[in-house]
């Protein structure tokens, strides 16, 4: 995916997007676990790094955002909480819970420094130049 991103963009174009990801700091058994229970491609920091320069970027950043990640979670999960009757109504009571219960382990996960999430910008070489 990230090298038809490369080849689509103009030389000097750029590419921003945020992801979530395991923190680095966990042994290799708690990360299995960890991506086992949600999504199995969660990349760590820098497995997203390499992922971007294997894909043939360059000036890459990465912002950690996670403190806005857990203000917006927790206010998506207390608005849920607050609108239950009527998106139960809508969304269905299973659907409802179960996003709902998601949202609570991504809290959880996020408070204990086990979830982070980034803003990882990165640029496609401009040409070189023949001399």
């Amino acid at each position: 995916m990230l090298r038809a991103c490369r080849r689509v963009l103009k030389p000097g174009g750029r590419i921003a997007y945020f992801n979530i990801f395991i923190a680095e700091h966990l042994p290799d058994e708690t990360r299995r676990r960890i991506a086992k229970a949600g999504n199995p491609s969660v990349y760590s920091r820098s497995e997203q790094l390499a992922l971007l320069r294997s894909a043939g970027f360059v000036n890459i950043e990465a912002t950690d955002v996670t403190p806005e990640y857990l203000r917006v979670q927790r206010a998506m999960y207390e608005a849920s909480g607050r609108h239950a009757r009527a998106l139960r109504r809508v969304q269905g009571r299973d659907a409802f819970e179960e996003r709902q219960r998601n949202r609570s382990r991504t809290l959880v996960g996020i408070e204990a420094g086990v979830l982070r999430r980034s803003l990882f910008v990165a640029e496609r070489p401009r040409r070189q130049r023949r001399t």
